[in-house]
């Protein structure tokens, strides 16, 4: 079986899709996504929704509702008619209802079934974000051993594998992982798949006033520069490009900030990023920045974990 239908992953066979789904239209653009691929791969995909046998105000003294359990199995029932209406000979579709928290049904899924993608909707920016994140999304793509294609309410619908592929980079394991899952994921070796290799570098304060930091900082912005297409150069020999083209940008800037606006100028289709999750907390860029860039962006961002991180949980 060719490489590229392994979804992320080094193995001889494809690793399955898990698709979060709670049937809002933010679940549906995801799931068109998790579909793409999936059916790109030949992989088998997983749908998952999560529900309680307890209403809110019940669950402390775990007391079953006649309410909650028409809702469970109204649920149930909607999960498999979705399930039944994507299914087909070419591709196998599952169904997962579990009766526990968002986050950790997904990552139970994941774990059972050794998924290769996760694929999930996010709300985006508003009055709840940082609750939406913190409750779902933040938790699966820091807890997941492969990785997550968050979807945002802003990106276009998944019909087709992207050709335009943003991969932000701090020349970091995290950064090469991120490269190496989007090539496998999205097929860019063997399709007209525009690369555009990104990195920002953060300004620090003062230059316009120190002169001897300025010409420092020009010192460091030009080795940067030359490492940037050192690294594309390693990148395009890794990804055989064929048909596929790469190019490399160097920003000054806050970094999620100028990877979503490069984004969104470019016109980009997907945003690949690393992720260094709990196995390196104090990381700066591919911490808080992925978290923000999922946040802001308004196209799917793949957020990859290290190789490090997927070894450590024996997971490769």
């Amino acid at each position: 079986m060719e490489r590229s239908s392994n979804v992320g992953t080094n193995d001889s066979s494809p690793r399955p899709v898990v698709a979060a789904v709670d049937f809002s239209a933010s679940s549906d653009l995801a799931l068109s996504w998790a579909m793409t691929i999936a059916r790109a791969h030949r992989a088998r995909l997983h749908l998952v929704h999560a529900v309680s046998r307890t209403l809110p105000m019940l669950s402390r003294h775990d007391v079953r509702s006649p309410l909650a359990e028409a809702s469970i199995g109204k649920a149930g029932l909607h999960l498999e008619e979705l399930a039944e209406s994507i299914r087909s000979p070419d591709q196998p579709v599952e169904c997962h209802l579990l009766h526990d928290r968002p986050s950790v049904a997904i990552l139970k899924v994941a774990d059972w079934e050794r998924a290769g993608l996760i694929v999930m909707g996010t709300r985006g920016e508003g009055g709840v974000q940082d609750l939406m994140m913190g409750s779902t999304n933040e938790r699966v793509t820091t807890g997941a051993a492969c990785p997550v294609l968050s979807v945002g309410p802003d990106s276009k619908e998944g019909s087709l594998l992207p050709r335009d592929v943003l991969v932000a980079t701090d020349f970091s394991i995290e950064a090469d992982a991120a490269a190496i899952a989007a090539q496998e994921m999205f097929g860019i070796e063997k399709h007209e798949v525009s690369v555009l290799l990104v990195s920002v570098l953060h300004t620090p304060a003062g230059l316009e006033t120190d002169i001897a930091a300025s010409r420092i900082w020009g010192q460091y912005v030009a080795e940067c520069r030359a490492l940037l297409k050192e690294r594309l150069a390693v990148l395009s020999g890794t990804f055989s490009l064929g048909k596929a083209s790469a190019r490399e940008l160097l920003r000054e800037g806050l970094p999620a900030a100028e990877i979503v606006r490069v984004a969104t100028q470019e016109e980009v289709e997907v945003i690949a990023i690393g992720r260094r999750g709990s196995f390196a907390a104090g990381h700066e860029f591919l911490g808080s920045v992925a978290k923000r860039v999922i946040q802001t962006a308004r196209c799917p961002v793949l957020s990859v974990p290290s190789l490090f991180s997927k070894r450590m949980r024996g997971r490769v």
